[in-house]
């Protein structure tokens, strides 16, 4: 489990701490990062997506930020299962979702992403957190259309399609 440390220091105290957990992945195509031994060192982590567990030093609520997952390894699935609320990767609703829309697409695990139909909602009907958003949506994504039968699923899974301005309490 990766180390928490001082996001704020405030009177000696840290007011808010943070634990970065790397994730596997691809960096995106418009990135165009080569690996070189000049760059080598700008990038100190294995993949190229990370999560942020962050935790508040008073309350101890922790809040689980990962738009962009591509596997849930075991660090996340723990920082999940200690979150009272998570904002998670809801780029895709399924993994043909692109390939509808224009054949040459990428596939959504080429662009390093779980899809929420495949994998996460199930993982977020399971989680106690109070608040599991998602986030980071793509335009081709159903859950973003009010009424759609793939929204339905997620909010009686009780999980949120994010909006901009939301605002809540850990």
């Amino acid at each position: 489990m990766g180390q928490f440390g001082p996001l704020e220091i405030l009177a000696q105290k840290p007011a808010l701490l943070y634990r970065a957990i790397e994730l596997p992945g691809k960096p995106a195509l418009y990135a165009n990062l080569e690996q070189t031994e000049e760059n080598e060192s700008a990038w100190p982590l294995q993949g190229h997506s990370v999560a942020y567990q962050f935790v508040d030093a008073q309350t101890g609520g922790r809040l689980l930020v990962a738009p962009d997952v591509g596997e849930v390894t075991d660090e996340l699935r723990e920082a999940l299962h200690t979150s009272d609320a998570i904002l998670f990767d809801g780029t895709f609703w399924s993994a043909d979702e692109l390939a509808r829309i224009k054949d040459t697409a990428r596939s959504v695990k080429e662009m390093g992403h779980v899809t929420i139909k495949d994998c996460s909602l199930e993982l977020l009907r399971q989680l106690p957190a109070r608040h599991k958003i998602y986030l980071h949506i793509n335009n081709t994504n159903p859950i973003l259309l009010p009424g759609s039968p793939e929204r339905a699923l997620v909010e009686a899974a009780g999980v949120m399609v994010g909006v901009d301005g939301f605002e809540f309490e850990i």
